[in-house]
């Protein structure tokens, strides 16, 4: 029997998809089905407990306002879920993936909704920072280059701002700049930037390479400003600031 024989499998990816859709009560049917059947079948439990996560909050997000409100409470469940997707193991699994797309994706719309809207005009660059976060995890560099460029140039230098911005640029194989970014990034303040969502190959050398050389440090987000300068990987410079 192939892979497209398997009526187990065919039916958690179809499960899988409307989790992803949005549709946690009828992916949640099929899957108490499928659970019936054969609960040990890899990748199903997973499934199921994504589906049900997200089901018992389904009325609340309904229930919420469109805009900041609704998008701050997926970001906040968001968290709770990756906690819960750690402790069963279940992040590499394709029902976290399709979890993450519609979470994310739902997000950004409401953040855009708000922005539009100007529903707290003081807390526009939030909104544009949380808008970058969530095009950046859906993968949509081109519009989390957008986002985040339009917010540096009208609001202020932010390192966390700036480092998902050198992520998108990298995505975008526009090293030099991405690297310049970076640097800045970390040279103004370290602790602003969130590791999790950096995977452009240099940063990640550099964090591999200072957790061998100082394993009792406390952060290693503040050696990488200086191993990147020790190392020449932050190369492309402009001349530092008295703060940094």
């Amino acid at each position: 029997m192939t892979f497209a024989d398997d009526p187990v499998l065919n039916n958690i990816g179809i499960a899988n998809q409307l989790i992803q859709d949005g549709n946690f009560r009828e992916a949640v049917e099929k899957l108490s089905e499928l659970m019936n059947i054969d609960p040990d079948y890899p990748g199903l439990t997973a499934s199921f407990r994504t589906a049900k996560f997200w089901l018992n909050r389904a009325d609340e997000i309904l229930a919420l306002p469109e805009g900041k409100r609704k998008a701050d409470f997926l970001m906040t469940e968001w968290k709770a879920y990756e906690e819960y997707a750690k402790s069963k193991n279940m992040q590499t699994s394709s029902a976290y993936r399709s979890a993450m797309m519609n979470i994310y994706y739902t997000a950004s719309h409401h953040y855009s909704v708000s922005f539009i809207k100007q529903d707290d005009v003081t807390g526009n660059f939030d909104l544009l920072l949380n808008l970058g976060a969530c095009f950046l995890k859906l993968e949509n560099y081109p519009k989390t280059v957008e986002t985040l460029e339009y917010a540096a140039n009208s609001y202020h230098a932010h390192a966390g701002l700036l480092s998902m911005l050198a992520e998108a640029l990298y995505k975008l194989n526009d090293v030099p700049k991405s690297l310049w970014y970076f640097r800045e990034a970390f040279f103004l303040d370290p602790s602003l930037i969130d590791l999790e969502l950096i995977n452009a190959e240099p940063i990640l050398g550099l964090v591999d390479f200072i957790r061998q050389e100082r394993k009792n440090c406390s952060d290693v987000r503040e050696w990488v400003p200086v191993y990147g300068f020790i190392t020449d990987t932050l190369y492309v410079r402009k001349n530092l600031q008295k703060q940094q």
